[in-house]
């Protein structure tokens, strides 16, 4: 089965966290940008110019034209010290919407998922000087 579930080795502290959580507020889905920040995590929407390569689904969205891909959450491993690990939520590349099983997408789809997913967090990192 693959595994939705990828930690960066990158380490970063609570200000970093606080910094990038205002960067992807700033950079909302509701103002044309791919991020959606909320309480411990912040979510990754691609849009039909910028989604991963394996993105093989119209991308239709609701009232933005994006589409959910996956999830960064901060873990705590230390004292003010938090690894990043990027969730892969791909719904749109479900075959059935009605079975959530991740192990339906092929895992070289996860590899472009996470390629892409790892771009975007590299671009806010960037953003905010971490």
């Amino acid at each position: 089965m693959n595994e939705p579930i990828r930690k960066l080795e990158r380490l970063i502290t609570r200000e970093d966290i606080q910094r990038m959580m205002e960067a992807a507020r700033t950079l909302d889905i509701s103002k044309g940008g791919a991020f959606d920040a909320r309480l411990g995590a912040i979510n990754f929407w691609c849009a039909p110019d910028d989604k991963p390569s394996c993105w093989n689904k119209k991308i239709s969205g609701g009232l933005v034209l994006r589409d959910f891909v996956g999830t960064v959450t901060f873990d705590e491993v230390g004292e003010d010290l938090y690894q990043l690990s990027l969730c892969a939520t791909p719904y749109e590349l479900l075959d059935d919407s009605q079975s959530i099983r991740w192990d339906r997408i092929p895992s070289e789809n996860y590899d472009a998922i996470f390629n892409w997913l790892e771009i975007k967090i590299g671009q806010l990192l960037e953003l905010v000087n971490i």
